[in-house]
């Protein structure tokens, strides 16, 4: 199922409130876990909400021990 855009409003309204308050990595972090919990569509909807790049994404899920469309390892 996709995303849906008042999901992607919702995260765009969360990130513009915390990134300015985060560094690089710890906004990779929070957004790439928020990619994680949506599951399917969950990459693009991040980067189309917070504006990392999907590469900026896969790289955080990585960092969180997470394969991108798989459980925790």
């Amino acid at each position: 199922m996709a995303v849906s855009r008042e999901t992607e409003e919702l995260l765009r309204g969360k990130f513009a409130d915390a990134f300015p308050r985060l560094d690089r990595r710890s906004a990779r972090l929070v957004a790439a876990a928020d990619a994680w919990s949506l599951g399917y569509g969950g990459i693009a909807a991040v980067a189309r909400a917070s504006g990392l790049s999907r590469a900026e994404l896969v790289k955080g899920l990585v960092e969180l021990g997470v394969r991108p469309g798989g459980e925790p390892d």
